[in-house]
């Protein structure tokens, strides 16, 4: 019985192949350095009720304004809307990029 018991282990174990490997988990030895964010994204730094002279020193003064919004534009085609309640406090940050366009294609041989 024992060599039988044997026998089924050794042919199963060489059937079933080796038993898959496990990856360790303990982290990259070396951390890769982020870069400082570029000048479009420092609107990730702007909080809500941030005044407008917080808004000044975090992404500095804006291309356009009004009372209420500033914009900001920028060469990647990033554009940040900074929207400002009457007491000239943040209510709202806006982010878009703009696609970038070609020329259209022309259809004639």
């Amino acid at each position: 019985m024992i060599r039988f018991l044997i026998c089924f282990l050794a042919l199963e174990l060489s059937f079933s192949g080796p038993a898959p490997a496990q990856a360790a988990d303990r982290g990259s030895a070396v951390q890769a350095q982020e870069a400082p964010p570029g000048p479009s994204q420092r609107y990730r730094a702007i909080t809500l009720r941030m005044s407008k002279e917080e808004v000044r020193r975090v992404i500095g003064k804006p291309n356009q304004s009004t009372d209420t919004l500033w914009l900001y534009t920028y060469a990647d085609g990033t554009t940040v809307e900074v929207i400002f309640s009457k007491q000239r406090r943040v209510t709202q940050v806006l982010h878009y990029k703009k696609q970038r366009q070609f020329p259209p294609v022309s259809t004639r041989p």
